[in-house]
């Protein structure tokens, strides 16, 4: 795929989770107007897994070990992000 093409896709798959569409079905839409090949059969992977309840970052495999899932924290997301102190939700 050539890098115009991916920023396409990109776009397309940007476009459509800020329209609300979840990710398990924007992928499934972006994976329906590929022809086969590698990126599409990734793609149609992580749709599968998301769609059977796998979190994102657990979903999308990596070879980098220090980008394998960790262990979760106890803490909510807002609180492990910094977005707010700890136990200051609005």
């Amino acid at each position: 795929m050539k890098a115009d093409e991916f920023a396409f896709l990109n776009l397309q798959l940007a476009g459509m989770l800020r329209s609300g569409i979840p990710m398990e079905g924007a992928l499934r839409q972006l994976c329906a107007t590929m022809r086969r090949g590698r990126l599409r059969s990734e793609l149609q992977r992580l749709e599968t897994a998301l769609a059977n309840g796998t979190p994102l970052a657990e979903a999308v495999p990596s070879n980098d070990p220090d980008r394998r899932p960790k262990q979760r924290s106890s803490r909510r997301p807002d609180e492990a992000g910094g977005l707010l102190p700890k136990g200051e939700l609005h």
